[in-house]
This record gives structure tokens, sequence and C-alpha cells, in this order.
């Protein structure tokens, strides 16, 4: 396991799973960490969570019309997204 210091330490750790057979799946907390990880990132690129907080926990409303005009609006998004990331990364 990693760890990487901050106001609230990050940690990795690496799950091998069998190929021969299924196991359970625990994200229990995943939810819980992400203000976390926003904070840490917030340090580390010299920003506040505020600004953070609506690039990565972003929420959009997308009105179904049929498959190609639900991916086609979730492509734009997401693209809007990354961008909104690499701008922020840019000035950072």
């Amino acid at each position: 396991m990693l760890a990487f210091p901050g106001p609230h330490n990050a940690y990795y750790r690496r799950t091998v799973v069998p190929t021969d057979k299924q196991v359970p799946w625990n994200s229990t907390g995943d939810r819980g960490r992400q203000p976390y990880r926003i904070e840490y990132l917030a340090g580390l690129l010299g920003g506040s969570i505020s600004q953070l907080e609506p690039i990565f926990e972003r929420t959009s409303s997308i009105l179904w019309r049929d498959a190609p005009g639900m991916t086609a609006e979730v492509q734009s998004e997401l693209e809007s997204q990354a961008a909104a990331i690499l701008e922020f990364v840019g000035h950072a």
C-alpha cells in the first residue's frame, strides 16, 4: 500500500482478482473518500476545493430522445468536463 501525506492521507491499494472465479467487489466508502481526493488535488495543484468541486463533482441532466442523441450528449458533456480539467491544470 502506498500512502501520500496531505490534509487527509491518500492511499493506493492493489487488489488482485483470481481469473478462475468470481469474488465480491467492495466499494464501501468510495464516495466518502471523494472529498479527500479533491482536497488532495487542490493542495497539489495550488487551487481551492471550491474551484475543483464543480469540475470533478459535475452533474448534467440529459433529456432522452434516442440512443444516438443520448450518446452525443454524454460525449459532449465528457469533453466539456475534460476541457475544464485541462484548463484548471494549465493554470495551476
